[in-house]
């Protein structure tokens, strides 16, 4: 929740430390801020005006309509950046990703789930999961969980009219209710952290502000199982979904507009923490899409089924057919088909 009227100074202060840890992140190479639980936008502009390109998720559907009018305003504007508030709930954030991605497949998202707005999702598991599936970076601003925090949340909930609260010291964190039927976590930081490593992401950086938040940025590092340490080739299906534009070929030139499912299979050679390389039979685009099936060692000795997506960096012709390097795209690592034991 967030209503500027009633912010506290300490909120103030909190505030002000999210908004610059953001852009400090968002400068290191992002350029689509989606920010989950978005109100009516409350970080449209300060996206669109550094250059970034925005989408707000939130499900307050009175909230999404001011949100779509500002993002008209905006794209007005700016012209050349994508904007959009939507009404789409944390849980199912893999959805809004791909439809982005779709629209955007070169950018490089950043999910971010401002003023404590992870805590009040209802179902934090498959909020995590959806966020999985797709595999993007993000940022967490949350509420510290010791007594003092949590008395200047309390002092904020008053202010924004809320009656009767109470706070409860739970495993995960401190959940505070009230009779309105407010309800919102504050999560524990190895509590969140633990949950979120299981789900494939590592805390890389954080900023406390002494008072009452913590600002957390997590990558996802699933990717990591591919290092050339732990497996530097692997079997697989390489499906051609998209010729691109301007194709070397005369197949791909009749073709280019339209998309295509030719498959071959190939060994694909890591060459890098999100680079692989393979040989195919025909010459690809830069820029291609192709979606690679392949199984993959998990922890536990078990394999998993993946479909990689990945577009195509080079293509160069060699003795056997044409050497192509892929990049692994945010999505690439997100279709689990199923799990299960090795086969020797």
């Amino acid at each position: 929740m967030f209503d500027a009227r009633f912010l506290t100074k300490e909120v103030k202060v909190y505030l002000d430390d999210e908004e610059a840890f953001v852009e400090h992140v968002m400068s290191s190479g992002y350029d689509y801020l989606v920010e989950v639980g978005c109100g009516y936008g409350r970080y449209l502009d300060w996206a669109m005006s550094r250059g970034y390109s925005y989408a707000g998720l939130d499900i307050v559907p009175w909230m999404v309509d001011i949100g779509r009018v500002r993002a008209e305003n905006a794209r007005a504007s700016y012209g050349d950046q994508r904007c959009d508030v939507l009404i789409n709930p944390a849980e199912s954030l893999e959805d809004a990703i791909k439809k982005l991605e779709k629209d955007s497949p070169d950018a490089k998202f950043l999910v971010f789930f401002p003023f404590n707005s992870l805590g009040n999702i209802s179902s934090l598991s498959q909020a995590l999961e959806s966020i999985e599936a797709v595999g993007v970076d993000f940022i967490v601003s949350t509420f510290k969980t010791d007594a003092k925090p949590t008395n200047y949340r309390l002092d904020y909930y008053r202010n924004c009219g809320y009656e009767n609260l109470n706070s409860r010291l739970m495993r995960q964190g401190i959940l505070i209710v009230s009779d309105e039927g407010f309800h919102a976590f504050a999560y524990n930081r190895d509590w969140l952290i633990t949950m979120l490593q299981k789900h494939g992401f590592e805390l890389t950086s954080s900023h406390e502000d002494g008072k009452i938040g913590r600002i957390l940025y997590f990558r996802y590092e699933n990717r990591r199982e591919l290092s050339p340490t732990a497996r530097d080739h692997f079997e697989a299906i390489v499906h051609v979904v998209d010729a691109g534009k301007d194709s070397a070929s005369e197949k791909l030139n009749q073709s280019a507009n339209l998309h295509r499912m030719d498959e071959y299979k190939t060994t694909v050679t890591v060459i890098g923490s999100s680079t692989l390389s393979c040989i195919l039979p025909e010459r690809l685009n830069k820029g291609c899409l192709i979606h690679i099936n392949a199984e993959l060692m998990m922890s536990g000795n078990q394999m998993q089924y993946h479909d990689l997506s990945a577009l195509v960096e080079s293509s160069i012709e060699v003795e056997s057919g044409f050497e192509t390097v892929v990049r692994l795209t945010r999505s690439g690592w997100t279709e689990k088909v199923g799990l299960r034991k090795a086969s020797r």
